[in-house]
């Protein structure tokens, strides 16, 4: 049975998340406790998982994002010559971690100060979107379109900033599991679970 946890991710939004308190309560909810994180960087992967395991990690988990690649063995290729072992395991967010956030339909519907029991469709799919940090932006401009608020309807919101958004709002890995079709962030839940046995 696995106890300690290190994680190298490989964007802003996973940084955010990983890094929060919300993300470190979700793992001691199921067991588990991170011993530290890093940020992907190519030739790395072996130091910093020397590093975590120095700190008592007995798996290292690297979350990466399949952004535009057409497939998840072009993904795992860019890791092809780090030196993996058995102690990694790479988890591929469909498309962006964004569907992610996305996904956590009841968290988006607070943000946008949408009913929580209004019909809410816009996000049927989060891992189709193509850009899905660019969809919440359109939404949340399309939101201050409505609301009359000009200044915040042309206003871009970053990667860190916007994960940073739903993590004050209540955005949680459960609540996006819940959602039926968001396969990438279920089956990173799944993997941790069944680290504990």
């Amino acid at each position: 049975m696995v106890e300690r946890i290190g994680f190298i991710y490989d964007g802003e939004t996973e940084e955010v998340i990983i890094k929060s308190d919300i993300f470190k309560k979700y793992l001691d909810s199921i067991g588990l406790r991170s011993v530290g994180e890093f940020k992907y960087k190519r030739n790395k992967i072996s130091a910093y998982s020397n590093i975590l395991i120095g700190k008592g990690a007995e798996r290292v988990v690297i979350l990466a994002d399949m952004e535009q690649s057409p497939c998840f063995l072009e993904v795992l290729e860019r890791y092809g010559d780090e030196n993996l072992n058995d102690y990694h395991k790479i988890i591929v967010a469909k498309r962006m971690s964004e569907s992610w956030l996305l996904a956590d339909t009841a968290t988006l519907k607070g943000i946008l100060r949408i009913g929580k029991h209004r019909p809410f469709n816009e996000n049927d799919n989060p891992e189709a979107e193509n850009d899905p940090h660019h969809k919440i932006n359109q939404m949340l401009s399309r939101h201050a379109n409505r609301t009359g608020n000009k200044k915040k309807a042309m206003k871009f919101t970053s990667k860190p900033i916007l994960a940073k958004k739903f993590l004050d709002n209540g955005f949680t890995i459960e609540a996006a599991v819940a959602h039926p079709r968001c396969t990438s962030v279920q089956y990173f839940d799944r993997y941790l679970k069944s680290l504990r046995g």
